[in-house]
This record gives C-alpha cells, structure tokens and sequence, in this order.
C-alpha cells in the first residue's frame, strides 16, 4: 500500500481510536542490537488508551541480545521470519516462524539469531494482573 493509499485511509472514522500502518512507526535500535518498530502504544494519549504493548523487532544474522522482562509484565513472542535458538532460563530451544513464546515476568532468556536474514518477531507486552 502506498504511502498515499494510507493517507486516504486515515480519514478519521466515527468510533475508530487507533490505526496505524507499520511505516509510519520509525525503527529504534536499542542498546542490546535489537531494532523495534513500537506500534503500540507510541505516544502519552496511545498510553492512555490500552495497558499492552506491541512491538515489531528484528535481531541481525549472528547477532544475540540477552533480556529479563520487568517485573510484573508478561511477554509473548510470535516468531516471523528466521530461526534461531532460545534461552529461556534453564531450558534451550530452536525457535523457527510461527512458533509462539511466553515469557513469564522476571525470566531471563538469550535469543540468538542462526539464519542467514534478520529474526523478526512481534512482542506483545502486558501487565501481570494484581490480584488482591
């Protein structure tokens, strides 16, 4: 879709809160290699609107980065494209597309790209309830 397709397509739309097209979310490398594209939330008012979050990342060929969720929030990964191994605690794994990953609050894990293009994954992002 082109740039100006989606333009048109954002007529504001009665009752409509949120749509965003991947290309208009800027890629940010972080400090581990990793490259996210944050498509929800993105801003104070998308903040305000949902308590998950969405993230598109990408891991270059040969490329590892090492993490621990925050406290209290969960993480699911939704492999799409590449294949690698995963750490998670104790346990390793292959991971390939279409394989679906949680990752408890607090857990620790290694993601090492093995192909020969950029691991790419969707992470969603939410807060553990409090049950009190």
């Amino acid at each position: 879709m082109t740039k100006s397709a989606r333009q048109k397509r954002r007529t504001p739309i009665q009752g409509a809160y949120y749509l965003k097209h991947r290309a208009d979310c800027p890629p940010v490398t972080q400090a581990d290699g990793l490259t996210a594209r944050y498509l929800l939330p993105q801003n104070r008012v998308e903040q305000s609107m949902t308590t998950l979050g969405l993230q598109e990342v990408e891991l270059q060929p040969g490329k590892q980065a090492d993490g621990r969720t925050a406290e209290g929030e969960l993480m699911v990964w939704q492999i799409l494209q590449g294949a690698g191994l995963m750490n998670l605690g104790e346990t390793q794994f292959a991971v390939v597309p279409g394989d679906v990953i949680l990752i408890p609050a607090t857990q620790p894990y290694r993601l090492t790209n093995k192909s020969e293009v950029a691991l790419r994954l969707n992470q969603i992002t939410t807060p553990i309830p409090n049950p009190s």
